[in-house]
């Protein structure tokens, strides 16, 4: 069914979200502690970003092998839900495209 919704919690509570919004797996809804998000891989390609309606970013760039990423995130950002969230990304991405 689609779109995936998922959800991220931390001791029980539900702190955000996290959506599919492409059956090409390379668009991501995210809502952080009431910010939304839109991450997007673009096919054919290992940069991948991401960027807040507040305008706050998020760089990945794939490699040296496909299930390493390295993340440049933003001063400000909850280091640790954004870290566990683009891990899941990547969990999606690696292990079901």
């Amino acid at each position: 069914m689609f779109p995936s919704v998922f959800n991220l919690l931390e001791e029980g509570n539900l702190i955000g979200t996290v959506r599919m919004s492409s059956v090409l797996r390379n668009r991501y809804s995210i809502e952080l502690d009431g910010v939304k998000w839109t991450f997007h891989m673009p096919l054919y390609t290992i940069y991948f970003s991401g960027e807040s309606r507040t305008g706050t970013e998020v760089w990945v760039a794939m490699g040296p092998r496909e299930s390493q990423w390295n993340i440049l995130l933003a001063p400000g950002l909850p280091e640790r839900s954004f870290a566990a969230i683009l891990a899941f990304i990547h969990n999606e991405r690696y292990f079901y495209s």
